[in-house]
């Protein structure tokens, strides 16, 4: 049986870090991969100004932190780059989206990571990381915007990159 769970980044409004922890599955199974290799894509759809190359660049900093825990060996592996349409949680085809439109999960939330696991093994089969696009902008390149209107997207996917693993 497949169960689905949005694990969301809700960061305004968040008054106190919270630590990880790790996702539980009903009957008190660890949430992971079954490989220590797990591969996943970019969506090519950019928003307007976004290159491929600082996007990817971007991104692979974002994953390090979890690749080079002390505690695992879990390696992220990008496949490279995907013309899929829209994030599909059953095509057990690992993604990051940029949402440029309809963006359903609350105007609050820059980012919120899906996963597709077994309820009663913990198996991960799938994960998508949707960026919200339509409501949020974000700073891709090292310049940060002073105005404060720009989001700082590498440590949001380093956040989402941690839902991602488990």
């Amino acid at each position: 049986m497949r169960v689905s769970i949005a694990l969301l980044l809700c960061v305004l409004g968040a008054t106190s870090a919270q630590a990880y922890q790790q996702v539980l599955t009903q009957t008190e199974e660890v949430v992971a991969w079954p490989t220590d290799q797990v591969s996943f894509t970019i969506h090519d759809v950019l928003p307007p100004g976004w290159d491929k190359e600082s996007v990817e660049e971007l991104v692979l900093a974002s994953k390090e932190p979890w690749e080079a825990l002390e505690c695992g060996e879990l390696m992220l592996n990008l496949e490279g780059w995907s013309s899929e349409v829209s994030p599909d949680l059953f095509d057990k085809s690992n993604g990051i989206f940029w949402i440029q439109d309809d963006w359903q999960f609350g105007s609050a939330l820059m980012a919120i990571t899906l996963l597709e696991f077994s309820k009663f093994t913990g198996e991960l089969r799938d994960a998508d990381i949707l960026v919200n696009n339509n409501q949020k902008t974000f700073e891709v390149g090292p310049i940060c915007d002073g105005s404060g209107l720009n989001y700082d997207l590498q440590n949001i996917l380093t956040h989402e990159f941690g839902h991602f693993v488990g």
